[in-house]
């Protein structure tokens, strides 16, 4: 597939887009790039200027704040995500970074050509805010989780989220290292892993390395819900 055809497929398969027309969509593909990372590799740096928005095409990333001494996870990207920032907005700087969890194809939009098309097009500027809405809506949950639920709960919470939302499966590649999962969840590995091998043991998940299974899906919403 040629890449104009991948800009065209990543752009149309995007729920974003749907309430442009035509002549908007084309002004799009103009001003937008496909780029493949591999795992591991970074899409962009926190503190790094903000030229592009990211579309996840295909693969998942991971979405986190870099610390003094740690990371803090604050989201993983599923295909079809729109990737912006508050910094589009502010100072044309990157305030999270972005990086490849998988092989991940993206498309990248330039930042101008987006911004026109939500001063020209009333819908899309409003779809695009509450997409930005649900996603600083998802961050505040994810602050109230980290900071007033047992460690159980944080792990039982994000288990779930994964599954349900983001794999869309109770079987699924983690794709997280041990570590990761502890900064997705602000907690030691070993916290991690310890409350892993509990939920293992009472029948509430299975996993070997990072290939995870969820059992009894209930038990693990309780523990999330209860904190």
């Amino acid at each position: 597939m040629d890449s104009a055809n991948q800009v065209s497929n990543c752009i149309i398969n995007c729920n974003l887009f749907t309430s442009l027309n035509n002549n908007e969509i084309e002004y799009l593909l103009e001003n937008t790039v496909t780029i493949n990372y591999r795992a591991g590799e970074n899409i962009f740096k926190q503190n790094s200027p903000f030229t592009h928005l990211v579309i996840v095409k295909s693969g998942f990333t991971k979405m986190f704040l870099e610390g003094y001494d740690k990371n803090l996870i604050l989201a993983i990207i599923a295909p079809g995500d729109v990737i912006s920032g508050p910094g589009m907005w502010v100072d044309n700087m990157h305030h999270f970074s972005l990086s490849a969890l998988s092989n991940v194809e993206a498309c990248l939009i330039e930042l101008n050509a987006f911004k026109k098309l939500l001063h020209d097009n009333g819908d899309f500027s409003e779809q695009f805010r509450r997409d930005h809405s649900f996603r600083a809506i998802h961050a505040f949950k994810k602050m109230i989780s980290l900071t007033q639920n047992y460690m159980s709960g944080r792990v039982a919470g994000e288990l779930i989220n994964l599954s349900k939302r983001i794999f869309q499966s109770d079987k699924f590649d983690l794709m997280l290292s041990r570590q990761e999962l502890a900064e997705l969840t602000s907690m030691s590995k070993e916290s991690v892993c310890r409350i892993l091998k509990e939920f293992k043991d009472n029948g509430l998940i299975k996993f070997r390395g990072s290939k995870f299974e969820i059992i009894d899906s209930q038990k693990l919403i309780n523990f999330a819900m209860k904190g």
